[in-house]
């Protein structure tokens, strides 16, 4: 699921069986829908356009006004598995089945696009930090990559991980990220210094098949879950658990003023 910049309108679906992501208002009206066979998803920060990576290796830029496509991108070759749009909306990385990643130029008539990542291990998520300077990385070899976003140099590997990485959030201060691994664990970075500033076992019931994380903007709280367990909130700062919440769900994302959870569950 993926917030608009104003926190008005929710997008969510995209998978099997009805190959539509769903645009709905935070009060749950539907108001839109894209037809496409969608592996991943992003809003644009200006809430104006909406990139859907697909199976056939394409990234489609939707105008959401219209609910049409702008234009096609053309240069995956395996199915397309993340987006995420730089916060000035003029660039968006993205990563494929084939362990590649690329930065896409698509603020102009013409797109060019660069290559990341070409690796022996799969991306599981990529996010640019909240200035636009970083693009972190979270990786099946326990491993956080972070790149220079203007020279694509690869500037830091965070590699103290207990296992695989599943998904990584920044926090707004743009100095620090959580990570979450196939173990349920929590770890919190500080990039300037490459260090870990905490650790945090969540206890999660879940056999780290699904989990996930997510910082709440302008906040010390981070909240995570796992598909077989709930959801819960924990102080970045202190370590300590601050709600629970046992209604399964595949993810959650903040809206961008941290105000709504959005969680989707399973029926």
């Amino acid at each position: 699921c993926q917030w608009s910049r104003d926190g008005e309108v929710l997008a969510g679906g995209g998978a099997f069986p009805n190959y539509e992501i769903i645009l709905f208002s935070k009060t749950g009206e539907r108001v839109g829908g894209l037809k496409t066979h969608a592996t991943c998803s992003a809003w644009s920060p200006d809430g104006k356009r909406f990139a859907s990576g697909d199976k056939d290796h394409d990234i489609k830029i939707w105008n959401v006004e219209t609910q049409e496509v702008e234009r096609t991108l053309r240069y995956h070759f395996a199915p397309v598995t993340e987006l995420a749009w730089s916060p000035d909306g003029k660039q968006l990385v993205s990563t494929a089945a084939d362990d590649t990643a690329r930065i896409w130029t698509i603020d102009s008539d013409v797109t060019l696009a660069s290559l990341l990542y070409d690796g022996e291990s799969e991306a599981r998520t990529l996010a640019y930090s909240p200035n636009g300077r970083w693009i972190a990385g979270a990786f099946a070899d326990k491993t956080i990559r972070i790149w220079d976003a203007q020279t694509r140099e690869l500037v830091k590997e965070l590699a103290e991980h207990t296992a695989g990485l599943k998904d990584l959030s920044w926090a707004s201060d743009k100095k620090r990220l959580v990570a979450i691994c196939s173990d349920n664990t929590v770890w919190l970075w500080d990039i300037e210094t490459g260090e870990a500033r905490r650790h945090i076992k969540p206890k999660l019931r879940g056999g780290g098949v699904h989990p996930w994380v997510a910082w709440r903007p302008h906040s010390s709280a981070i909240a995570l879950g796992e598909l077989a367990d709930g959801t819960q909130t924990f102080d970045a700062e202190t370590g300590k658990r601050l709600a629970r919440n046992d209604t399964h769900v595949v993810t959650g994302r903040w809206s961008h003023n941290g105000r709504l959870l959005a969680v989707p569950g399973i029926t």
